[in-house]
């Protein structure tokens, strides 16, 4: 480094501008010609030019008007999703139908988990009774209440609450196993409960013909 007067080396971008003259390498900077009279309306062009129209991924989601965002409960200067509004509407209205019932408020329908189902719960093939499908606590996904027929599973639980201590269902007995699960663990069908004695009784079965031989 010189003393006044001197030319200092300032390194910008990986190139080199002499202090003493600091427009000397700017279109080096920059990676970029020298812009002639063409060149510059074409740049002013392209700047003036509308981006490309965005793809339909890109798509904004269709606004509700103002007055069904402002009865959504959004503010003024809010717009929410059509799709938003209306299900905020329905939350409401369930909440106005019988604001002391969790279960009428978040319950869903889902075609192959239908209330009162008999089913089969992953993992371990556990067997129980469908008691609740819907959104507890307001979760965006449902999920299904499984009254186990045995206490299996470190998953198990008692009583008809979820984790935000509101009774969504009355399960048979009020130590009954529960199990909360998404609905790709839950299968209905021809799911009988199973007897636990079963084995035994063959065994027992087997024990007598053998000795009676």
């Amino acid at each position: 480094v010189g003393g006044q007067g001197s030319t200092r080396p300032i390194f910008f971008s990986s190139s080199l501008i002499m202090a003493n003259d600091p427009a000397a390498n700017l279109h080096e900077v920059l990676d970029v010609a020298p812009a002639s009279t063409g060149t510059a309306a074409a740049a002013a062009a392209a700047a003036t030019t509308p981006p490309p129209a965005s793809s339909s991924n890109d798509e904004v989601p269709e606004l509700a008007s103002a007055e069904a965002s402002a009865a959504a409960g959004a503010p003024p200067t809010v717009r929410v999703s059509a799709a938003t509004a209306a299900r905020i509407l329905q939350r409401e209205a369930l909440q106005a139908a019988d604001p002391n019932d969790p279960a009428t408020m978040f319950a869903a329908t889902l075609p192959d988990h239908a209330v009162g189902s008999r089913c089969e719960v992953s993992p371990g093939g556990r067997r129980g009774v469908v008691r609740f499908v819907g959104h507890p606590g307001g979760v965006p996904r449902p999920v299904i209440a499984v009254e186990l027929d045995e206490p299996l599973g470190s998953d198990v639980q008692q009583g008809g609450k979820w984790m935000d201590g509101l009774d969504y269902f009355e399960p048979s007995r009020p130590d009954a196993p529960i199990v909360w699960k998404p609905p790709f663990d839950v299968v209905c069908g021809d799911f009988p409960e199973l007897d636990p004695f079963a084995d035994l009784d063959d065994s027992e079965d087997e024990a007598k013909d053998a000795a009676s031989k």
